[in-house]
């Protein structure tokens, strides 16, 4: 009895042995490759007077609808606050505010 039990507790640890085996072909280590980079120059858009205008009068306007949410809420105030992002937009502003007299506009 103890043998027939050794002998089916060995085929049953041996039949599962051999479905445990990896099977396929193995994993190949990682390589690492260099991205190519393109040569070629950055075209850069001219706007006119008139997009640029618009950009920077909306940009103005994002930036006091920022403000007023940022008021508005207790906790993103202190965090902008913190931040400095008061002392940003007042220069964002400032230079914003600069162009549109450059584009004469008042």
């Amino acid at each position: 009895m103890k043998k027939s039990i050794f002998t089916l507790t060995f085929l049953t640890v041996v039949g599962i042995s051999g479905f445990a085996q990896p099977t396929g072909t193995p994993v190949s280590p990682m390589r690492i490759y260099r991205m190519e980079t393109t040569s070629a120059p950055v075209e850069k858009t001219e706007l006119t007077k008139e997009q640029e205008i618009k950009q920077c009068k909306d940009h103005l306007e994002a930036l006091d609808t920022k403000e007023a949410w940022l008021r508005s809420n207790p906790e993103e105030l202190k965090k902008a606050e913190d931040a400095g992002w008061f002392e940003d937009a007042a220069v964002t502003r400032a230079r914003l505010q600069a162009r549109l007299k450059e584009l004469g506009v008042n």
